[in-house]
């Protein structure tokens, strides 16, 4: 977990991300299955398949920092010491990596659940926002000012996937709103029928 880890700030920041998103896991798991009782059949295996999506996508997430250091990835630039792989790079598309389909299954869970529930604006804003700040911001910076040592950020792979999670980022804020202003329109509509 955090063997890429490069000083005790990040071990613990690592560890302690890792905590919480046992936190989520333990909430999810719980509670995912109520929300599958229009599909039995996944509702019956939600913890194996959670399990065996969890594994793969972390075998994945380990995979990639081994091979981009052990291939020495961005070393050429200057920006790590000489001979080892660029971190920075590596934070970048380990991010921008996962946040793609992340983004982009969160949109669809709400677009077909057509509900809101566990999900809110604050949530929302948070999220968009610290993706912004925390990866398209930090590195779109560091690229304008040192685009020789940041050019991965500005090639046409890199600029796709940022430009598709940040389009599902407006999106997801676009579709939680139109659903909480039907849900709104619902209940005003039952109110009116009551009198």
């Amino acid at each position: 977990m955090t063997m890429f880890a490069q000083n005790t700030f990040e071990r613990v920041s690592y560890f302690i991300w890792f905590l919480l998103n046992l936190v989520i896991v333990f909430v999810t798991l719980r509670n995912a299955p109520r929300e599958w009782s229009h599909a039995p059949h996944i509702q019956r295996h939600l913890t194996p398949l959670f399990c065996l999506l969890v594994l793969a996508f972390g075998t994945l997430q380990f995979a990639l920092p081994v091979w981009f250091v052990d291939a020495g990835i961005g070393a050429h630039r200057g920006v790590s010491p000489p001979g080892t792989a660029d971190r920075k790079e590596l934070a970048f598309w380990s991010s921008v990596l996962t946040l793609m389909p992340l983004n982009l299954a969160c949109v669809m869970q709400l677009i077909v659940r057509w509900d809101s529930r566990g999900h809110g604006v604050s949530v929302w804003a948070l999220r968009a926002t610290g993706t912004f700040i925390g990866i398209t911001s930090y590195f779109g910076v560091r690229w304008y000012l040192w685009p020789e040592a940041y050019e991965y950020v500005a090639n046409p792979l890199a600029i796709a996937m940022v430009s598709i999670y940040t389009f599902s980022d407006i999106t997801y804020g676009v579709v939680l709103y139109l659903i909480q202003r039907s849900h709104r329109e619902k209940e005003f509509q039952g109110v009116r029928e009551k009198h």
